[in-house]
């Protein structure tokens, strides 16, 4: 199981694979990619899905989140 950790602490944690527990406060799209506002109380952070990168499946499912 990934190591969980707060936005706070994801510095340390680069080219690691973690999980967060964040909500969505905002998400905007550019064509092929979809750009995710994310918070958990301890700061923001900006998640970034590139169509080149992950499968049309998760792409639309970026895409259609709220």
């Amino acid at each position: 199981m990934t190591e969980l950790i707060s936005i706070r602490e994801s510095a340390k944690h680069v080219d690691e694979e973690v999980r967060m527990h964040v909500w969505m406060t905002d998400k905007r799209s550019s064509g092929k990619i979809v750009f995710l506002q994310l918070r958990d109380g301890t700061a923001f952070f900006q998640g970034v899905v590139r169509k080149n990168d992950v499968s049309e499946e998760v792409f639309e499912a970026a895409k259609g989140l709220r």
